[in-house]
């Protein structure tokens, strides 16, 4: 087998099948790779909801109490930290399903365009 995928195409041999075979591979792995990113997309795209909406849920723990002067507006800041925190897991968990979106479409895109040019 070749060291390079440029050297598949560059033999000696003029009926060798070495540039198709690397051409199918460098596919099929550019389809799994596919396959691979959009599943980790998915993956963290739950996680992040889901430590959003336990961060959410924290920070109802420290809802009106009655304390007074330092204590209270330490307390508040406290909690709406968290929900700025949680708010932030919110965003990157909606980019993350995005972006699994997107990498779907391309995939589809792809398959699409493959069958297009096989039915010709």
């Amino acid at each position: 087998m070749c060291k390079t995928y440029a050297e598949a195409f560059w033999g000696g041999d003029i009926s060798s099948c070495a540039g198709y075979e690397a051409l199918v591979k460098r596919n099929y792995d550019s389809k799994k790779m596919c396959q691979e990113l959009e599943e980790y997309l998915k993956k963290r795209a739950k996680l992040e909801a889901d430590y959003s909406k336990n961060l959410q849920n924290l920070a109802k723990c420290f809802r009106q109490r009655e304390e007074v002067g330092v204590l209270e507006k330490a307390i508040n800041r406290f909690r709406t930290e968290i929900e700025a925190v949680a708010q932030s897991h919110a965003s990157a968990a909606t980019i993350f399903q995005q972006q699994s979106d997107n990498v779907r479409k391309f995939k589809e895109n792809q398959t699409a365009q493959r069958k297009a040019v096989c039915s010709n």
